[in-house]
């Protein structure tokens, strides 16, 4: 995504939900040096803020703490009323329940003819529905008390062709023209399912509320939806785990 869009030299550049910042500096701060640009890496949680400065530092960097929807003027003093050429955001947005809102914010915080390039999950994901799931189990529920926050409702969609045009609606009506935007069939495989199932309890946000010894039954719970769900059989060996992708680039007219 990065290197397909077209750059300018002294391009100033926003990171939406740097997170651990590792994406900042890998992927896109190359690009930046390339075209002796700027980049800011904006996230909501100060824990991470902190660890990015320490972990990814950079002359070229700037990470700043501040909730993008927030009504106070935190984030507007630390940008100084810059504006940017372009905005990245990387499996963040699927994390974002008030969509429009947040589209509308970041479409103001372009230059006319700045681009949003973005890619996040949609619900379709073995992951998602299987946590969903397990969350509402009675013996689960208050380990995973807030489970709604992993994955918004917008996500959902009855088939690509209506996924792909409610997006593009919701562009337009957020103040973007739409250069690309496609949901895209993904999959990975997992020679050892038992791999897979280790992955799913250690990107599992809520698996520090869990006692050492409740770990394994979690895992025998997400074993057991994993053939429900996905119809494997339960002495499989290897899986293929499939999923969904949104991938966009979206742009800001130019005023004229």
């Amino acid at each position: 995504m990065f290197e397909n869009i077209k750059w300018s030299r002294g391009d100033k550049v926003l990171e939406f939900g740097g997170g651990t910042g590792y994406n900042a500096y890998k992927w896109i701060l190359p690009q930046v040096q390339k075209w002796e640009g700027d980049l800011v890496s904006l996230d909501i949680s100060n824990t991470m803020v902190e660890y990015a400065r320490k972990t990814w530092p950079h002359p070229r960097i700037q990470h700043i703490c501040a909730d993008i929807l927030a009504e106070d003027d935190k984030l507007e003093k630390q940008l100084d009323g810059r504006l940017f050429d372009k905005i990245f955001s990387t499996f963040v947005l699927h994390q974002v329940h008030d969509i429009r809102n947040t589209l509308c914010r970041l479409q103001g915080l372009l230059n006319p003819g700045g681009v949003f390039g973005f890619i996040c999950f949609t619900n379709k994901n073995f992951y998602f529905r299987a946590t969903r799931i397990i969350a509402q189990m009675e013996k689960w529920k208050e380990c995973f008390n807030g489970y709604e926050s992993i994955i918004a409702s917008w996500t959902t969609f009855e088939g690509k062709d209506h996924g792909e045009n409610m997006l593009r609606n919701l562009m337009h009506e957020c103040g973007f023209q739409v250069k690309t935007l496609e949901i895209l069939d993904r999959s990975c495989y997992f020679d050892d399912i038992e791999v897979f199932l280790d992955l799913l309890l250690a990107i599992n946000q809520f698996l520090h509320r869990l006692p050492e010894k409740k770990k394994q039954e979690l895992k025998n719970d997400y074993h057991k939806l994993l053939t429900e769900i996905e119809e494997t059989n339960t002495d499989s060996k290897d899986f293929m785990f499939k999923y969904e992708l949104l991938y966009a680039v979206i742009e800001k007219p130019e005023v004229f």
